[in-house]
């Protein structure tokens, strides 16, 4: 299955659908200024709730799983 994530844009707050790969699966977020904000793993279902925080912005959300790597841009408008 496709890893998704919505929505985009959003205030803050995304779910991310991890698909059957949400086990081995990691998340890195990174603001647009090159900050590593958190780093996710060890999940115990598909869909996971991400908080992006509230400032405006842009940053990107990098999906490392068994399938592969994925790389989503999320704006955050407050």
């Amino acid at each position: 299955a496709e890893v998704s994530l919505y929505p985009n844009p959003t205030t803050g707050l995304v779910t991310m659908d991890l698909g059957s790969e949400f086990k081995n699966a990691k998340i890195l977020i990174i603001y647009a200024e090159g900050k590593l904000v958190q780093a996710m793993d060890n999940f115990t279902s598909e869909q996971v709730q991400i908080s992006l925080g509230s400032a405006s912005g842009l940053c990107t959300v990098n999906v490392y799983t068994a399938a592969g790597y994925r790389s989503f841009r999320v704006v955050i408008t407050n």
